[in-house]
């Protein structure tokens, strides 16, 4: 009974959002019955958001579809993290079991393969939204200026140390120690869509430094260290551990910038250390 009432759900859930986004007239189809619906036709593409629960991309005459909910996200580790596998026929089978099943990510190989990340972790008290990890992008942060706090005295551990390339904890950015709010920028040189931030963080000591973190996404240089300016990309709560290894920060429907900034926002004198950041990103 409970495999029928899941395939029924399922159904139901995917017959409404394809009843919606197939419609020949898109700008004059109606929405009032599920409240919060924008719609945009940009070029050969068409994107709904549907702020409910789901944001879906539907590429014309490429048949390709693909759901991810709406919403700046929490940070959640790609090793820690428990992971389920499914078959599923499509992305939007896949999309659609992810949210049936609460969890944090979908994957979907192409190949009848659906990998559900954190299944059972989303919930509606957790604050949290399953997201999708967009294939077509680029890395775009190695080698990219960056701004930061001032840096630990006495060693070499300075803001450029977070895009190098480099996965060693003797190769970070770590800030100077009684620094309330610890923050790092970097300049990705162009706007950007923005759709996941990955960060890996110290592992050989003091891991749990890095916690209450803020990712946002901004278009002009800020070096105060207010970035409320930004939009809110990403949030971590932590602590991080040396077992976490590589954090995923992502964004369902992509957030345009130039500048990226990683700061913890609480008022303690934990230091901030970025071993490296990615930056995933499309043109906009």
């Amino acid at each position: 009974m409970a495999v029928r009432a899941e395939r029924e759900l399922l159904q139901h859930e995917l017959e409404r959002i394809l009843q919606i986004v197939s419609n020949n007239d898109y700008r004059n189809t109606e929405f009032d019955e599920i409240p919060k619906i924008h719609l945009k036709v940009m070029g050969g593409s068409v994107w709904a958001r549907v702020w409910v629960w789901a944001l879906v991309i539907i590429q014309v005459g490429a048949q390709k579809t693909m759901f991810a909910t709406w919403s700046p996200s929490s940070c959640l580790s790609t090793v820690t993290a428990p992971q389920t596998t499914y078959s599923a026929s499509s992305t939007i089978q896949c999309a659609a079991l992810g949210k049936l099943k609460g969890a944090q990510k979908y994957i979907y190989n192409g190949s009848n393969t659906c990998t559900l990340v954190g299944e059972g972790l989303v919930t509606a008290t957790s604050g949290q939204r399953t997201f999708f990890s967009f294939p077509s992008r680029q890395q775009v942060a190695t080698g990219k200026p960056t701004y930061g706090s001032p840096y630990l005295s006495g060693t070499p551990w300075v803001s450029s140390l977070a895009v190098d390339g480099v996965i060693d904890d003797n190769s970070m950015y770590h800030s100077d120690i009684y620094l309330v709010y610890p923050w790092w920028v970097v300049d990705l040189a162009a706007n950007f869509t923005i759709t996941e931030i990955q960060i890996f963080s110290r592992t050989d000591c003091c891991s749990a430094r890095l916690h209450n973190v803020e990712v946002r996404v901004g278009g002009s240089l800020l070096t105060t260290g207010n970035f409320s300016s930004y939009v809110l990309f990403s949030t971590y709560l932590g602590p991080y551990a040396a077992a976490d290894q590589l954090l995923s920060c992502p964004s369902a429907a992509g957030v345009t910038g130039r500048y990226v900034s990683i700061q913890r926002v609480t008022a303690e004198n934990d230091m901030l250390q970025l071993v490296e950041v990615y930056i995933y990103a499309t043109t906009p």
